[in-house]
């Protein structure tokens, strides 16, 4: 996210915005892309999650300056917050938000993946995430408590995407 993106998210107004779901082939200006995520399952079909302030959720978040490609960012994500490494890591699902307002030029984007778990390691507790959780689609479903619209869509969508 560039210096003024950020300083619009960090001042910006509690008004609504809009979403805007594209498949994986639609065109992206990927030097708008705000936060990538990935869901993440295990060969039984369940996602492997990190517990954040927020809460459960999947894995993922801002795009930062070290990061070489998208899919760097979405690999040490997954890393970071759930102490997996991951394998078939598939584009998902494109979000256009106009979370910073509606003109044109200022429209972002938030990248979904989903992956296969490659290797667990040993998850301990840090100040960025409180817990690693392995849960089924509808255990997750059912607790996550931000943005329902958002994640059932991109959750539905990884699933059919990974288990083809």
């Amino acid at each position: 996210m560039n210096k003024s993106m950020q300083d619009k998210f960090n001042t910006r107004e509690k008004k609504p915005y809009n979403l805007k779901y594209f498949w994986p082939e639609y065109v992206f200006d990927k030097k708008k892309v705000t936060s990538v995520w990935v869901v993440v399952f295990t060969p039984e079909k369940k996602i492997v999650l990190t517990e954040l302030k927020r809460g459960i959720d999947i894995p993922g978040w801002h795009v930062q300056i070290t990061d070489k490609t998208l899919e760097d960012a979405v690999k040490r994500e997954a890393y970071e917050e759930t102490k997996v490494t991951i394998k078939n890591l598939q584009l998902c699902t494109v979000v256009e938000s106009d979370y910073f307002w509606s003109a044109q030029d200022e429209l972002t984007y938030m990248i979904f993946y989903v992956a296969e778990v490659d290797e667990l390691f040993e998850f301990f507790p840090d100040n960025e995430s409180f817990a690693r959780h392995i849960l089924s689609v509808e255990e997750f479903l059912g607790k996550y408590a931000w943005n329902k619209e958002l994640i059932e869509k991109v959750v539905y969508d990884a699933e059919k995407n990974i288990f083809k």
